[in-house]
């Protein structure tokens, strides 16, 4: 093989290496795509790769044996790549959490996004509607809480149409029975005492990893406590607005 060829075949795998290096960096930042969707990109860039180096090999400079080496080789990287991107073959723990639908507690993301939140206080939950509250509540909804998280439920007071997560108030942790799909918090506040009515405030449900569960479980062995910012590791089920009306329900609560 003449040196000018050698040099086709280093310059079009380094064309291939790059190609296939962004499809995997593109597989990795957009991990929901069908596990599938790696090998099919594989062939079809080695195919187009292949295609456009037979095609860059100048055949008058360039017998045809030379020119099928040089399109073999960026093929056969191809080839492998295909292999390499096929689930189950490349172990890694991204690829794995993202290939393995049943496995809900790596993916805390896919476990908020089926978790629904149904009913506050009364008043059933429609998107964009702010539902009408009395000062004591309960939250109940639906969808399977993974083994070991912890769903929990707060509310904050309105800062300008969103919620102040710098203050997060009567934390309660929502307990599911085991095999059963519906979850409820016990009763807890919104708001203060009499002042507070009338006043927007936000409901905000989000999943815990154990971890912080366990932690944040620990600190609310007391009746309710509050926090002065959002949890870290906490992944956001979903923030509804409520308004409280003059229905003081709870007993600590007063008129003054």
């Amino acid at each position: 093989m003449s040196t000018s060829t050698t040099d086709r075949v280093s310059a079009g795998a380094q064309v291939a290496a790059a190609l296939f290096a962004a499809a995997t960096l593109a597989a990795n930042i957009y991990g929901d795509i069908p596990a599938w969707l790696g090998t099919a990109a594989a062939l079809v860039l080695g195919g187009a790769s292949v295609f456009f180096t037979w095609v860059w090999a100048d055949p008058t400079r360039h017998p045809t044996r030379a020119r099928l080496l040089l399109a073999g080789t960026v093929g056969a990287l191809f080839a492998a790549a295909a292999v390499l991107v096929w689930p189950g073959v490349w172990p890694t723990e991204s690829g794995n959490a993202s290939r393995n639908p049943a496995s809900s507690v790596d993916d805390p993301k896919a476990s908020a996004r089926q978790i629904k939140v149904t009913k506050i206080g009364g008043g059933a939950v429609s998107p964009g509607v702010t539902v009408e509250v009395d000062s004591c509540i309960t939250v109940s909804g639906t969808g399977k809480i993974p083994s070991g998280y912890g769903l929990w439920v707060t509310n904050t007071y309105d800062a300008d149409g969103a919620p102040a997560l710098n203050g997060l108030s009567n934390l309660q942790r929502a307990p599911q029975v085991e095999g059963e799909t519906d979850w409820q918090t016990a009763t807890f506040g919104v708001g203060a005492d009499k002042r507070d009515d009338g006043k927007r405030f936000w409901i905000y449900v989000f999943l815990l990893p154990p971890s912080a569960d366990s932690a944040l479980t620990k600190l609310n062995a007391g009746p309710a406590p509050g926090l002065t910012g959002p949890v870290e590791g906490a992944t956001e089920v979903g923030r509804y607005a409520v308004e409280r009306n003059a229905n003081l329900t709870c007993k600590w609560q007063t008129k003054a």
